[in-house]
């Protein structure tokens, strides 16, 4: 299960029920923005540890090690994320292409695959 949370997969997470969709698209927006969304998560950490011990604590400089440090664990994950409306496989008889990650959607460039393409060309 660590593996599931390093590696973004909310199929592991079970958070699909959460969604109350099975839209895959704000799945996979979650997977793309997860790590930038902790970034309020650290400035707020940061001012309370500034709170508590004021001469120690220079914000910008410890906001900006934290997110590098939590940029750094899921770099490969967010790419990886990012690469995967890009991937798809044939389907038996040439009847068209389907995403490996989300074999519900279709590799056509139309409707949610075209959200998908959309959001892992701005996440890259």
């Amino acid at each position: 299960q660590t593996l599931g949370v390093v590696s973004l997969n909310l199929k592991e997470l079970k958070v699909g029920c959460l969604m109350g969709s099975t839209n895959p698209v704000p799945g996979f927006v979650t997977r793309q923005l997860l790590a930038p969304m902790s970034v309020p998560f650290i400035l707020i950490t940061v001012f309370i540890k500034k709170r508590f011990r004021p001469s120690d604590t220079d914000v910008s400089r410890e906001v900006v090690n934290t997110a590098g440090t939590i940029f750094n664990v899921f770099f490969i994950a967010i790419i990886i994320s990012a690469v995967g409306p890009f991937v798809c496989y044939r389907h038996p008889g040439a009847s068209g292409w389907s995403m490996q990650t989300e074999p519900s959607v279709l590799c056509n460039y139309t409707g949610l695959h075209v959200e998908m393409v959309i959001w892992a060309c701005v996440s890259l």
